[in-house]
């Protein structure tokens, strides 16, 4: 009974041998998946299954890209037929660009497989993602931690060819109004260190340091234009001519004041007839 027994596990050892897949000795069913990427194995001259090793150049990862080397993955070096674990299966042609080679269980073929993922910026998604904290914002909102540096030869470009009302380019800084301006005034610090509209009728509302870009309520900040180009299309400017403080409170003038007293100050040069470079020049001379 007992050698009956053993000679039924025998016949059952040796057909299990002889079908297919029913040991794991068959390279197809090692845990095969449905898509499995293979590589040339130089060493034995047969196909392999990434991470299953070889005996070839072991530079596996390479091999899964470009086996020889010619900055494509292309089969010229290996013929056309190779096998696939137990399988010979004729290799795919050349596509002449990148690809992975891939062995498709469903369809029991080799085939070459586009790499996963955008190839053209447009089709990239969450570029609105603020994901790199080291990079500036085009919209200003983060704030410099260091100094810039630009290389010799290198500059800041403001746009000076402005094409709508009220509106600037050049350097900036953030002020509290000290009283209600509107956009265009012209202001100096006042003793509360607020942005109050200069006045070149006495030395106590002078000198103008800056230009305020809105409108603004008392004790609000805001704003201020203290050197580049701004364009107000009511302005009617000889063009290259200077353009000074005005004794009218908060106003701009091409005409130096003359009053006894008065403070002349020239804060800009007109670029054109609606555009003021404004650069205010801290030396002021009073009349007598």
């Amino acid at each position: 009974m007992k050698r009956r027994l053993w000679l039924l596990v025998l016949v059952f050892l040796i057909a299990c041998l002889l079908l297919p897949g029913c040991t794991s000795s068959d390279p197809l069913n090692e845990a095969l998946y449905a898509r499995t990427l293979y590589t040339w194995d130089s060493g034995t001259s047969t196909w392999v299954k990434v991470g299953a090793g070889g005996s070839g150049s072991g530079d596996m990862t390479k091999a899964i890209y470009d086996p020889d080397n010619d900055g494509k993955v292309t089969p010229e070096s290996h013929g056309t037929s190779h096998s696939v674990g137990a399988v010979d299966t004729i290799f795919p042609a050349d596509p002449g660009v990148d690809r992975f080679l891939m062995w498709d269980d469903s369809m029991g073929v080799l085939s070459w497989e586009v790499a996963a993922g955008a190839t053209d910026h447009g089709a990239l998604t969450g570029l609105d993602h603020d994901d790199h904290l080291q990079y500036l914002l085009a919209d200003g909102s983060r704030a410099v931690a260091g100094n810039l540096s630009i290389s010799s030869g290198y500059g800041i470009n403001f746009v000076n060819v402005l094409v709508a009302d009220h509106t600037y380019s050049g350097l900036t800084t953030t002020l509290t109004a000290g009283e209600a301006l509107v956009s265009g005034d012209i202001v100096y610090t006042d003793i509360s260190s607020k942005m109050s509209k200069a006045d070149a009728d006495g030395i106590a509302t002078m000198p103008v340091m800056a230009f305020a870009t809105t409108a603004l309520n008392n004790n609000t900040t805001g704003t201020f234009l203290t050197y580049g180009y701004v364009r107000d299309d009511t302005w009617t400017w000889t063009i290259n001519g200077m353009v000074y403080a005005d004794t009218v409170s908060g106003s701009l003038t091409q005409t130096a004041p003359t009053g006894t007293g008065d403070q002349v100050q020239v804060v800009g040069i007109a670029l054109s007839s609606h555009v003021l470079f404004f650069n205010p020049q801290l030396l002021l001379i009073e009349r007598g």
